[in-house]
């Protein structure tokens, strides 16, 4: 039995909801946002800023078991500074999620949906180079969102800040149970060995449940929140609205995330 709440099967259906393409795009070559979670810390590029430009974490794409000690080494990075962290996500490990929010309630960070546009070459492109570190760029809010488990980071955040252009949602964390069985296909070079994972039963983690619970309580959020999250099957996604954000206490700023690359 394993604990699944990453949102990779679900990614094509919320592009399609928050306007950011057609699901059919995911069929051929892996999009940079189901990828796993890229950190970097980002100078801003927006004209004027000079020479007080701000700085924040970018954190973009899926949340997997070791995302936790990849936000700890930026963290180190950042030398004490408290940077606001804008992230973009579709979710992924629970857990992990859990711990970077921690860690940023901890260190006293906000938290911003949003995604951030590089000028240069970003994170995700292998021949860039940069040896400060440092990257330069601004942010969007437009089609961002944090979607799954990402919400249990957002929480974490002193401000916690979703535009009305971005999109934070949540479902029911399941508990699966998988069975594999093997079938062929006949192609062109002959058959072929296809091996299939089949889910056998599907059921609520009360363990699971627990630990959302006393998250929520920890960071300060609505049970509402949790009400709608276990109500909603895993196979979708309740998009919050603005209203339901703030009622919440998972939002608490109306700062658009874009705020955050101009001068104070």
């Amino acid at each position: 039995m394993v604990c699944v709440w990453a949102f990779r099967a679900l990614v094509g259906a919320v592009m399609c909801i928050a306007g950011i393409g057609q699901g059919t795009a995911w069929a051929g070559e892996r999009h940079p946002r189901a990828e796993d979670m890229r950190f970097a810390v980002v100078r801003s590029s927006v004209l004027g800023c000079e020479p007080d430009c701000p700085a924040w974490i970018s954190a973009e794409g899926m949340i997997a078991a070791n995302t936790a000690a990849k936000f700890e080494h930026i963290l180190r990075e950042t030398h004490g500074r408290r940077l606001p962290v804008v992230i973009d996500s579709g979710g992924g490990d629970l857990h992990a999620a859990v711990d970077i929010a921690r860690m940023i309630r901890i260190r006293g960070l906000d938290v911003a949906v949003g995604r951030t546009v590089f000028e240069g070459c970003a994170p995700s492109e292998p021949r860039c180079e940069n040896p400060s570190n440092t990257y330069r760029g601004a942010i969007a809010s437009m089609d961002a969102y944090c979607l799954s488990a990402c919400p249990l980071v957002l929480a974490g955040g002193t401000g916690r800040m979703v535009g009305p252009l971005a999109y934070a949602g949540v479902h029911r964390v399941s508990r699966h149970r998988m069975r594999n069985r093997l079938v062929y296909a006949d192609g062109s070079k002959g058959r072929t060995r296809i091996e299939k994972s089949i889910l056998i039963s599907s059921a609520i983690d009360p363990r699971v449940h627990k630990k959302l619970r006393r998250h929520f309580q920890t960071m300060g959020i609505s049970e509402d929140l949790l009400a709608w999250l276990e109500a909603t099957p895993a196979s979708s996604i309740r998009i919050l609205s603005q209203v339901e954000l703030f009622a919440t206490g998972l939002a608490n700023s109306r700062r658009p995330a874009e705020s955050l690359a101009h001068a104070p």
